[in-house]
Parts: structure tokens; sequence; C-alpha cells
């Protein structure tokens, strides 16, 4: 599992739990910070108590305290612990606020989670106000008042900026002229038979993961909710598409 490049601020802390027990990131968990803390600020508090979060949001910097292959400690539920990723959003006013969020911090908190959606394969950010959605409240796995009455009436209103974030991103890849140029960073991006992960998966040089790298991209398709790219390398017999989301475009 990869990390954000939209980090501004790292501190790893030691309270975690390494790995995920094999759990698959499925959900975000967004909590408020109680005060207004910096970045930093937040990760010294990490550093000193029996909690984490694997990212902190103040204004538009973004701090990274947990790596996500591993489990914060942010939800007070083991179990969705090892399958979220949990967020902390600073304030900008106090309980007589309504422990208010800035618009700054919720624009770039949007940034971050449709980037950790990007990454992690959640196709579509969805908020049920219990923990059916994967984008859920803190005070759905333990008794608190977090995130704090503000930002409960804005989990609608992420949810759908996100979503067109995504969808943005897929049209924007439909958009290059081919053939161009993409980056590829993540160790675990597949190679696949036809724009889709419904396609087999296609082994090259003994693995079915593409390998780090600048490749060419000859021709764009939708398939679900990801824009896919046609490797250079294809032939008729064994045509080879990656997820282009998971790239980054050169051109």
């Amino acid at each position: 599992m990869s990390n954000s490049s939209l980090v501004t601020y790292k501190k790893i802390v030691s309270n975690k739990t390494t790995g995920r027990g094999g759990k698959k990131i499925d959900k975000i968990f967004l909590h408020h910070m109680a005060g207004s803390l910096t970045v930093k600020q937040c990760g010294n508090v990490f550093a000193t108590r029996a909690a984490s979060a694997h990212y902190g949001v103040n204004g538009s910097q973004i701090g990274q305290y947990v790596d996500e292959k591993d489990t914060a400690w942010h939800c007070g539920n083991f179990a969705y612990n090892q399958r979220s990723i949990g967020i902390e959003l600073a304030n900008d006013g106090g309980a007589s606020a309504r422990w208010h969020v800035s618009d700054k911090t919720i624009a770039t908190a949007i940034k971050l989670i449709a980037d950790i959606c990007k990454r992690n394969g959640i196709e579509k950010l969805k908020f049920t106000g219990d923990l059916s959605g994967n984008l859920c409240m803190h005070c759905y796995c333990a008794s608190t008042a977090c995130p704090g009455p503000y930002m409960k009436t804005k989990f609608k209103y992420i949810a759908k900026k996100v979503n067109a974030l995504l969808d943005g991103l897929k049209n924007e890849w439909l958009d290059h002229k081919t053939p161009f140029k993409v980056k590829v960073a993540a160790k675990d991006l597949y190679i696949r038979a036809g724009a889709g992960t419904s396609y087999k998966k296609v082994k090259e040089n003994g693995s079915y993961y593409i390998k780090p790298g600048v490749y060419t991209i000859i021709a764009v398709k939708e398939g679900g909710d990801y824009a896919w790219g046609k490797l250079k390398s294809s032939t008729e017999k064994k045509p080879k598409w990656i997820a282009l989301d998971y790239t980054t475009f050169i051109g």
C-alpha cells in the first residue's frame, strides 16, 4: 500500500499496529481534533497517547502519522481500524461554534480522500449514516461526540465532492491524445487483458504486477469506474491494460 503524495508534514508514531491482519482498506473515518492544532501539533499528541490516525489536516497542510499499510488506533474498534483510514480535521472554532472546521480544511480533506480512494480501489464514496457506508463518523464505533456537530452536517457534501473528483479523474484521462507516457510508482498495480477489473490478469516477466517505471499508453477506454490505458508492449494475442488512475501523467 502506498501513502498519499499530498502530505506536507510527516511524523510516524509508534502508537499503531504493524500491518492490517490481511484486511483491505474499504472505509474512511473522519474525526475532529477538538482544537485548532497544526498538523505538527497533532502528531505530537499521538506521540504521547495511546491513539493515532493516518492523516491530519489543517488548512492546506496534510500531516501523516501512520503508514497506510499499518493500522492506526483511531475509531475505538480494532476490526474497523484494520479496514480503515483515519483522518483528523483541525477546528477553527470551539464548542460554542459547534466545533467548526474551516472550508479550506474540508477542501483539502476532500482532495486527500479522493487520493486515498483512487489508490485503494474505492470506486465510490458512500455516506449512509451508519457503518454500512464507507465514509464513517468516529461516533459510529465509540461513545463520543466526534467528529463534532458541525462536521456531522458535512458528510453528504464531502462524499459528493469526492465522487465528483473521482469521476473527473476518469474523464481527464479520456481527454488525453494518445500516445502518451505515464509513470507507475505503485508496486501492486495489476496488468489486465482488457479495460476493466473483470478481465484476467496478465503475467509480464513472471509477475501480474507492472513494475514501477515510465510506460507509453497507446489507447484509453472506460471500464467500470476507471479509465484504462493500453500498454505499447501489447500484442494482438496478448493485450495489456492498466488502470490509469493509479499512475501519473507525464505527456
